[in-house]
Order: structure tokens, then C-alpha cells, then sequence
């Protein structure tokens, strides 16, 4: 048999100092910060980003699209959002088809 006891406060306490310090060390942030993600429309375009971004050295990185978004491919860049225009050109140059690109809290 099983025997269950009553947390105390310290023992909530005592969890929740655990689990930051397992946040933090782990690099998770409880903090959400604005992130520019641009949703592409086939898979084929999502890697051919990925590419020329490595190639060009560009910042950012491919994701699965969170469940908050419903379109694109399910696979999108993502990179901070000030250097939109830059990616929009970026893009176009090398003729790679977006979708949409969306900030968000990431």
C-alpha cells in the first residue's frame, strides 16, 4: 500500500525553485519572444530556404509551424523579425516561393 502525503508550502517551494533552475539549464525561456516566421507552401521550398540560408549564412532555422498557425507546408523559417526586408530580398533573389511571413510570440 501506497502511502501519500500532503505537500507543504515548502515543498511547493521547493519544486518550483527546482523546475527554474531545470528551465534555465536546459537554455528554455519562460519568456516568449517576437520572432519572424515565414510559412512556405511546399516542403520543396522549405528545404530550398534552408540551403541557401546555410550558404548564404543567413540567421534563423527551419521548425515545425506551432499549432497556433494553420497554413503552409508545416515547416517554417524562423529568424528575428528586424531583418524582414532583408529576407524578402533575399527570397526573391533566389527565387524561393513564400507563403506568408507572420510575427509571433515564439
Amino acid at each position: 500500500m501506497i502511502r501519500l502525503r500532503r505537500c507543504s508550502a515548502d515543498d511547493i517551494i521547493r519544486a518550483r525553485e527546482f523546475m527554474k533552475k531545470t528551465r534555465e539549464w536546459q537554455g528554455m525561456s519562460a519568456e516568449k519572444k517576437l520572432q519572424m516566421m515565414i510559412l512556405f507552401p511546399t516542403t520543396t521550398q522549405a528545404l530550398k530556404m534552408e540551403d541557401c540560408c546555410r550558404t548564404g549564412k543567413m540567421p534563423g532555422r527551419l521548425i515545425p509551424v506551432p499549432g497556433q498557425v494553420r497554413a503552409g507546408c508545416g515547416m517554417g523559417w524562423i529568424a528575428g523579425p528586424e531583418r524582414r526586408r532583408e529576407f524578402e530580398k533575399f527570397m526573391g533573389e533566389r527565387g524561393i516561393c513564400w507563403e506568408d511571413i507572420r510575427e509571433l510570440y515564439l
